[in-house]
């Protein structure tokens, strides 16, 4: 009878030993899974933090690429307004050059009017002194003619009265022609003088035009 139960006593114990052991084993089956299922799930972290980085790396690089393009282009449009500055500065220069050429034109035609204004004053002055020497003198040989006293005198000069007449009128006639010439050279004085002042006011809007352009260029970039 105690063999028996040290027997079954003997079976319980290594009944129990198996369970347990079955226990471990299941329990270490159980752990390995958790470690394989944490290790999934830490790569599955780490792809999707890999896929977050890529995603941001390839946002980072869309972004600097567009960058880049926006650079390319601010880089054209500011070759455009250089050349297109350029052709301005040097379309400015040439009507510059073109206004100054008018202004030394317009100046030489100034300068010719009062010398010829000059020279025609000078002449109706010289005409007038003549004429009025002329004039003295046919007063005075009036005066012979017109004395009975002096007719033999007078025969003589009455040749010389005549030439006298005829010299004055010519020179009445050279005072209005001289005249007329001093009008028109003065009006043609006044007339370069206004255009030499309209010439002076575009050259002064065309240099205001250019410091505005200039100032939209700066503002522009």
């Amino acid at each position: 009878h105690e063999q028996q139960e040290k027997e079954q006593l003997e079976a319980l114990l290594a009944m129990r030993r198996a369970h347990m052991q079955r226990d471990k084993r299941s329990k270490d089956v159980q752990d390995e899974m958790r470690r394989v299922k944490d290790q999934i799930e830490a790569f599955g972290e780490q792809e999707k933090e890999a896929l977050a980085s890529m995603v941001l790396m390839k946002r980072d690089m869309e972004a600097a690429q567009q960058s880049c393009e926006e650079k390319a282009e601010l880089a054209q449009r500011l070759r455009a307004q250089q050349r297109e500055r350029h052709a301005a500065e040097e379309e400015a220069i040439a009507e510059l050059q073109g206004v100054l050429g008018e202004l030394d034109e317009q100046e030489e035609r100034i300068r010719a009017g009062k010398e010829r204004v000059a020279t025609l004053r000078q002449g109706m002055e010289d005409r007038l002194k003549l004429a009025q020497e002329q004039e003295q003198e046919c007063q005075a040989l009036e005066r012979i003619v017109g004395n009975p006293e002096q007719l033999q005198k007078a025969a003589e000069l009455r040749g010389r009265l005549e030439g006298l007449h005829a010299e004055k009128q010519r020179q009445e006639e050279q005072l209005r022609g001289g005249k007329a010439l001093l009008e028109q050279a003065t009006l043609d004085i006044a007339e370069a003088q206004r255009e030499h002042k309209s010439t002076l006011e575009r050259l002064q809007e065309a240099q205001v035009e250019r410091e505005r352009e200039a100032e939209r260029a700066a503002e522009a970039q």
